[in-house]
């Protein structure tokens, strides 16, 4: 981020080993399950970015690779129901988590000795 914007990196600066999902609130959550009856019925709600009025069909005969869509017995793993835990709010904590990688240091440590640190 600078004068001219915010750029986005093309290399990572940390590595994430972990991070800590906390709730605020306990009843902040909501239990429920989807049925998927057939590929267009997965592809609308998995995909969320599908309106309901959109031909999945079509869109789906493109070939396209969503993950099982490859395996042999994707028809028969479609026909299933997937229970989930909806949580509302929550706070996720990085701070002890993230380590910078050896290459971010370095930059970092040439910036400082360049005293320029806009490059």
């Amino acid at each position: 981020m600078g004068f001219n914007g915010i750029k986005k990196a093309n290399k990572r600066a940390f590595k994430m080993k972990d991070c800590e999902l906390n709730e605020i609130k306990t009843k902040g959550y909501k239990k429920d399950k989807l049925e998927f009856e057939s590929k267009e019925d997965w592809m609308k709600k998995t995909n969320l970015f599908f309106s309901s009025d959109f031909n999945v069909q079509n869109f789906a005969e493109l070939g396209l690779s969503f993950g099982n869509s490859q395996n042999e017995n994707f028809n028969d793993e479609i026909k299933s129901v997937y229970e989930y835990t909806q949580v509302g709010k929550v706070t996720l904590t990085f701070r002890e988590h993230l380590e910078p990688t050896e290459e971010f240091i370095k930059e970092i440590k040439n910036a400082i000795k360049s005293g320029n640190p806009e490059e």
